[in-house]
């Protein structure tokens, strides 16, 4: 099964279908007028509408797109032609550098919804369903911070729908303004229904001066509480600053003493039934950036830099950040970023030195970079690790596009085996995406400040995805996916083997049905404890797992996604799913059921693993936000609880208010005994000493 599908798939990629009506139009170029007192009703009347020139749509007759700013936010409006009753309109933004999409969706009726897409380029994180199941991979997830900051408005009489569309700068991070911020427009008309879509790029996009430096100093209070056969309080109080040098538009520099991350959301759990680390993605705001922009690997297979390594020793307990120092510069074509991070010792670990440089460049179609990861104990020289490696990719033209990379780690007391690389062979077109990639991985390949799931094997992975639209029984479109992936160890074992398949059904509703099958082989060389008294034999597995997701429309007041899960599990079965329940009654504002379920039956035993969360967001505007996150899983057999309490003046300046609790719990409602309890207030204020 493994190879045998590549023909088939190598005639599928050289196929790329007709083009369809409803597929990109013209990108158009609009750039940012200077307005004044806009009131936010969706009727674009102010005498500041009237100056700005905007651009006429050719996605709709008779369609006008506006683009102002007042320097503390960016305005958008759009003038259509009166609506069906079950027309939708979407903006989608993308600001420079072009790793955050937010999605905002409109009816005539005035209802709207938010979401957003986080990842490289633009692109959403891979989550693979049939990999690390998760009801999320069916649900858009729905932005709990932006909505408080972001407002839309819509109005519409017998002839004109309009819609006006506020982005405060404050909620932004201002390193990421300056440019030109691509808007994509989706309008959703007729019965049945069809979607046409064009791009606008906004140009001349500048904030109100801020100046050549912006200092933000910050304090905060912290009380932690932490149980160790005695229950041990500490109290104490960071005094830091973050500042930014900005001297030219091309040279950037941020440095943090002591930074405050009160505001990372924690993770949502999850269900890990093999025997490999699930990769989890930076929630602390000032290693975002650099998360994206230092990545050379196979993506969530081998990184060779993740920052979610930073600040945390190799059993996941905090090394405090004591100074972070990040440079970035581009000239001649050459783009240079530079990172400095400092952590302080804890039982663990000695504290570390970590430096990551990054350089890259783009010749033509050919993009060039080099990336340098080095590890160090700050008391202790033996102790260090070193990666390097270096990528590129051609673009060759009509979608095709090849690339690879190649990296090396330097480690102590570990000699031979330690490179890795691979390549990979991608056409992306309107409607569809294929990909070919190819991975090898020394046995000792190390990188201590990257993300690795496995070493010493070969990775084949196919991969093909579309999307087809349809008028037919009220369905609007089709989404078929399939991959295939392979994984060997350097002397031709066969650890695992998967080929998957889905097909997302979008309806006119907002209703999406994804069925999907995974056929599995497991190869095991030596036992692997599957559930604590449940240890599997060495030995080849083979089984069939099938699986069902639905999901409602998730801009409407009550959404539901749900997934079902079942077949076979190594010599075994399992049966499980998934469910998010979201009631909305205001935009605003948000309540989630979040419960994810296993039964495992095998041979030698059985079991139950289950994870249950309730979720809820409020962002009543004028920069408030709360959010909060109950988990329970019984696996660990670990209650925890976070509640955040934010108010941002502008990005940089606020309050925050973060509470974070954890007990040893039988059930999410009886609780043995408490492990830690961490109470922290932060408050920060960016002052700026000289204007532009």
């Amino acid at each position: 099964m493994s190879l045998a599908l590549l023909p088939i798939a190598l005639a599928f990629v050289s196929w790329q279908g007709p083009a369809s009506a409803g597929g990109p139009g013209a990108t158009e170029r609009v750039v940012v007028a200077t307005v004044q007192d806009i009131v936010l009703d969706g009727r674009v009347d102010e005498a500041g509408w009237r100056r700005s020139p905007g651009s006429a749509l050719a996605m709709s007759p008779g369609s006008r797109f506006h683009a102002g700013t007042d320097g503390r936010s960016l305005y958008l409006a759009i003038l259509m032609p009166a609506p069906g009753p079950a027309d939708r309109l979407e903006f989608v933004l993308a600001p420079p550098p072009g790793d955050l999409r937010v999605r905002l969706t409109t009816e005539p009726s005035g209802r709207r919804s938010a979401t957003v897409d986080r990842g490289a380029n633009g692109r959403p994180s891979a989550e693979r369903l049939w990999q690390n199941r998760s009801v999320a991979a069916v649900e858009p997830r729905f932005d709990r911070l932006w909505s408080g900051h972001w407002d839309l408005a819509v109005a519409r009489d017998d002839t004109t729908w309009s819609v006006e569309l506020r982005v405060p700068f404050a909620s932004l991070d201002l390193t990421a303004l300056s440019g030109d911020w691509d808007v994509t427009i989706r309008r959703r008309t007729g019965t049945p229904a069809r979607w046409v879509r064009q791009t606008v790029v906004i140009g001349g996009i500048r904030p109100e001066p801020d100046g050549p430096i912006a200092v933000t100093p910050q304090g905060v209070g912290t009380i932690r509480q932490q149980r160790s056969g005695i229950i041990a309080t500490t109290r104490f109080q960071d005094f830091g600053v973050q500042a930014r040098l900005s001297p030219a538009r091309a040279l950037t520099a941020d440095l943090a003493i002591n930074p405050d991350f009160t505001a990372a959301e924690p993770d949502e759990q999850r269900v890990n039934l093999t025997r490999f680390r699930l990769y989890a993605p930076e929630r602390r705001q000032w290693f975002g950036p650099i998360d994206r922009t230092f990545r050379l690997g196979l993506e969530e297979e081998v990184e060779l830099f993740a920052t979610r390594r930073i600040g945390f020793d190799s059993l996941g307990r905090e090394a405090p950040i004591v100074a972070a120092g990040r440079v970035a510069a581009s000239f001649a074509g050459i783009d240079v970023g530079i990172l400095q991070v400092l952590s302080d010792e804890n039982r663990n670990q000695r504290g570390q030195s970590i430096t990551a440089a990054r350089v890259a460049t783009r010749l033509g179609r050919l993009r060039l970079g080099g990336l340098a990861v080095r590890r160090a104990a700050r008391t202790l020289a033996s102790d260090r690790n070193l990666a390097f490696g270096g990528d590129g990719r051609l673009t060759l033209g009509h979608g095709w596009s090849v690339g690879g990379w190649a990296a090396r780690t330097d480690s102590p007391r570990l000699r031979g085996g330690d490179g890795a690389f691979g390549a990979a062979v991608t056409r992306s077109g309107s409607r569809w995406h294929h990909e070919i990639a190819f991975a090898q991985i020394g046995e000792f390949f190390n990188p201590e400040v990257g993300f690795l799931t496995r070493r010493g094997v070969r990775i084949y992975e196919i991969e093909s995805s579309g999307l087809v639209p349809i008028d037919a029984g009220g369905m609007t479109a089709i989404r078929p996916r399939l991959q295939v992936r392979k994984h060997d160890n350097l002397a031709g074992f066969n650890e695992s083997t998967s080929l998957a398949a889905e097909t997302g059904l979008e309806f006119g509703a907002g209703l999406r049905v994804t069925p999907s099958v995974t056929s599995r082989r497991e190869g095991l060389e030596v036992p692997f404890l599957v559930a604590p008294g449940l240890t599997l034999p060495p030995g080849r597995y083979s089984w069939v797992e099938t699986g069902l997701g639905v999901a409602t429309d998730p801009s409407r007041k009550i959404a539901v996604a749900v997934r079902f899960d079942g077949g076979g599990l190594y010599h075994g079965t399992q049966l499980g799913g998934g469910l998010t329940a979201t009631v909305r009654p205001v935009p605003r504002a948000g309540l989630s059921l979040l419960v994810d379920h296993s039964t495992v039956s095998l041979p030698t035993g059985r079991f139950e693993r289950t994870l249950t969360g309730l979720r809820a967001d409020l962002a009543p505007g004028a920069g408030l936000s709360w959010r909060s996150l109950i988990q329970y899983d019984n696996g660990s057999r670990v209650w925890s609880g976070h509640v955040f309490l934010g108010w941002l003046d502008r990005h940089g300046t606020g309050l925050a208010l973060r509470f974070d609790d954890a007990h040893e719990a039988d059930a999410p409602w009886r609780w043995v005994r408490p492990q830690t309890r961490i109470v922290s207030l932060s408050a920060s204020k960016q002052v700026r000493p000289w204007s532009r």
